[in-house]
């Protein structure tokens, strides 16, 4: 199975990030990573933690390629234009290297809280139940319930390549409905987007198989360069008992519309990984600490480590003399 894996945004978690999704592909059967990558210091820094190991292929932006160049033209607008660019190369790197599946990651701002092993666990259920129910597209549950069911995004989505993507997308930017949808979205929110154009492919081809999943009693983080000033786009989540619940937004900042959580359309699919909440959060706990290289850093009124005993005597022969 291959497996691109999108990384542009020069972050402090981009490369924690990247590692943890190459860990999970190490446990995947016959996993092969494609690294899909546009910005020069994020590849400098990929090289030096260590993390383009043998195997990994590493690919750019197409940006000539007159089919992208056409479908890009028709589906984004400049805001959205690089991102969308980087979607379309893996529809066409797929399609050229004859590979017949293959997952799409934004492996850059994404984690799923669970072990390692789960999550390689997640994927093989996730194209299990793909291929048992005739879906084609089917993508983690980054916004849909948000939008009342409406949104259909990529993050962290499957592909079953029997569709000619390319073709499909070329011919429903011709219509009328996608140009009359794009007129609106230039008049609101101006989210002319490769997103919003699998959304509408969504509700316009049925038969395209384009649908949305999320895993039941798991957190999932969506990073950001501010999880404050940017918490409705991105932040913490988790999924249970039905409803998608947002802890920054329901206990952080207290909206009291999230305090019950928000129901979880009946048409995205749960997948059951058989896991309590508690262990996703251990693990989020886990993924967290494991950041600062401390397991203990998090825990309440612990100024015990060695670090801190030696900043305190610094700071009590400073105020002596």
């Amino acid at each position: 199975m291959v497996y691109y894996l999108k990384v542009n945004e020069d972050s402090l978690a981009t490369l924690c990030n990247l590692k943890q999704w190459l860990i999970v592909l190490s446990k995947t059967e016959n996993a092969a990573p494609v690294i899909v990558c546009d910005n020069p210091t994020i590849l400098t820094k990929i090289v030096g933690a260590g993390l383009a190991l043998p195997g990994i292929r590493f690919i750019s932006s197409e940006r000539t390629n007159e089919d992208v160049v056409e479908i890009a033209d028709a589906i984004t607008n400049d805001r959205w234009r690089n991102a969308g660019m980087a979607h379309l190369t893996v529809f066409l790197d797929a399609a050229q290297q004859g590979y017949d599946r293959f997952w799409n990651i934004d492996a850059d701002d994404t984690h799923i809280c669970l072990s390692y092993q789960q999550t390689a666990e997640l994927l093989k259920k996730v194209e299990e139940d793909a291929c048992n129910n005739n879906i084609h597209l089917y993508s983690l549950d980054m916004h849909t319930t948000r939008t009342d069911g409406v949104h259909w995004s990529f993050g962290i989505s499957y592909t079953d390549n029997s569709v000619d993507w390319i073709s499909e997308m070329k011919r429903m930017t011709k219509t009328k409905k996608w140009e009359e949808l794009k007129t609106v979205l230039s008049q609101t929110n101006n989210l002319i987007n490769i997103d919003m154009f699998f959304t509408y492919l969504r509700k316009a081809e049925k038969s395209l198989g384009i649908e949305s999943f999320y895993i039941d009693n798991t957190y999932f983080i969506h990073y950001s360069k501010d999880f404050l000033a940017l918490c409705i786009y991105s932040g913490v989540y988790y999924w249970a008992n039905g409803r998608l619940y947002s802890p920054i937004l329901s206990q952080v900042l207290q909206f009291e519309g999230f305090s019950e959580g928000e129901i979880i359309p009946k048409d995205v699919r749960k997948i059951d990984m058989e896991i309590e909440l508690g262990d996703s959060l251990s693990e989020f706990q886990k993924y967290i600490t494991m950041q600062h290289g401390r397991e203990k850093a998090f825990e309440p009124n612990n100024r015990n480590d060695d670090a801190w005993k030696e900043i305190v005597e610094v700071l009590k022969r400073t105020e002596e003399s």
